[in-house]
């Protein structure tokens, strides 16, 4: 992992824990972390 800067705004709570990243899975399809298979419902869209 690369050195987190002293000088970076953090919660109390959040010092000293180490990030994560998504888990990558062996699968026929992968999506992002932050894609959907779905389209957005239209209600959301307007």
């Amino acid at each position: 992992m690369s050195s987190i800067p002293a000088n970076l705004p953090l919660r109390n709570d959040l010092i000293g824990e180490e990030p994560y990243g998504a888990p990558q899975l062996d699968v026929p399809v992968c999506l992002n972390v932050n894609e959907n298979p779905y389209a957005s419902d239209p209600a959301v869209c307007d």
